[in-house]
């Protein structure tokens, strides 16, 4: 006898097929719930935790944003202080190097050390090389050798008056081809990148010590004094020591408005 397949039923595991019965109809009824279920915890998933991940993902790049930023202001602000302390922060104040050269006759040598002289009656400190050449400190020209002792001077030293002469102008452009004076050279080189801070400018100056008035190109914008009249002997420093003692803020802006304009 072969049974009605409108009526029959046939199980697979646990699962009834056949016709929709009552007992069908209640497992149809729990798949589908449970179906509803899953998508429902699949629902919360996706609107909580990518959310949440996407949340912890800008912090993070906010808190890696603000590391670079201090780091950068850090480095920032100790590049400005090494600046300083290259420039104007290690300035030793009152302090005057007088840069001539050392092959000038022994008139123009006199000068400069009578010049030493008034400056260190008004407080200075003059840094003269004939004072120094035989010293044997640690920061003397033997042992840093003459150009790093110059440029020693020329970050250190409050004010550099340059000592013109027809022999220094000749040292300076290389005319010269006897004995050279060993601080020429670098003053001139030390000179051309000190006066690409404009602010820097009122630190030097030209001093005139004999009746040839020689300037070399590279310091026709320093201020000029004349200290010595024709036959006297006698230094007219009041000038020079007016300019070096109530100097630095007019003179400062005077300086940078010949500077730019």
């Amino acid at each position: 006898m072969v049974p009605n397949p409108c009526c029959a039923c046939f199980t697979k595991g646990s699962i009834v097929f056949g016709p929709r019965s009552s007992l069908n109809a209640s497992l149809y009824t729990d798949v589908e719930a449970t179906n509803a279920d899953t998508f429902t915890t699949n629902d919360i998933h996706h609107a909580i935790v990518w959310p949440i991940g996407a949340l912890v993902v800008v912090v993070a790049a906010i808190f890696l944003a603000t590391i670079l930023r201090v780091m950068y202001v850090h480095r920032r602000n100790r590049m400005k202080e090494h600046t300083a302390v290259l420039t104007s922060e290690c300035r030793v104040p009152d302090t005057v190097f007088l840069a001539a050269s050392t092959e000038e006759d022994e008139g123009v040598k006199r000068r400069i050390r009578h010049l030493c002289h008034i400056l260190a009656n008004h407080g200075f400190t003059p840094v003269y090389y004939e004072y120094v050449v035989n010293d044997q400190s640690a920061d003397s020209p033997l042992s840093l050798g003459v150009n790093r002792w110059v440029e020693l001077q020329f970050r250190t030293c409050e004010y550099v008056l340059f000592v013109c002469t027809k022999r220094f102008m000749e040292e300076w452009s290389g005319e010269r081809k006897d004995i050279l004076s060993p601080l020429v050279y670098p003053c001139r080189h030390l000179l051309d990148g000190s006066l690409t801070r404009p602010q820097n400018i009122g630190r030097f100056a030209v001093l005139f010590m004999c009746e040839d008035h020689c300037v070399p190109p590279g310091l026709l914008r320093l201020k000029r004094f004349t200290i010595t009249r024709p036959k006297c002997e006698h230094l007219h420093s009041d000038e020079l020591m007016n300019y070096i003692i109530k100097k630095p803020l007019l003179a400062d802006i005077s300086n940078f408005f010949k500077h730019y304009c």
